[in-house]
């Protein structure tokens, strides 16, 4: 009784493991607007490592979600986009706020 209570959970543990989970990275950026060029290649060089990093297998197992919202380089869609991220898309990771208005 014992060797299977001890299997199951460890079947338990195992399996658990096994199962990857997805990294949502999240940012407000620029992507239209008088710095869309800021944001825009930003997120396009964010892009390029997250899709290798994904293509390697992710980080343990765990490929990453970016997550990219634009806030026109306007301070007050920076928040309004940033309690998004966190309440609506359950990012794990806020990352790249760029410019001294929406930081």
């Amino acid at each position: 009784m014992l060797f299977i209570k001890v299997t199951l959970i460890f079947l338990l543990f195992f399996t658990v493991s096994l199962q990857s989970k997805l990294i949502k990275i999240g940012t407000s950026v620029a992507l239209t607007g008088q710095s869309q060029a800021l944001g825009t290649n930003l997120v396009r060089g964010m892009n390029l490592v997250f899709d290798s990093i994904n293509k390697q297998g992710g980080i343990k197992g765990d490929l990453i979600e970016f997550i990219v919202l634009d806030d026109q380089y306007n301070p007050d869609k920076t928040v309004e986009n940033t309690i998004s991220l966190l309440n609506d898309h359950h990012v794990d990771i806020l990352t790249s706020f760029t410019g001294m208005p929406t930081v």
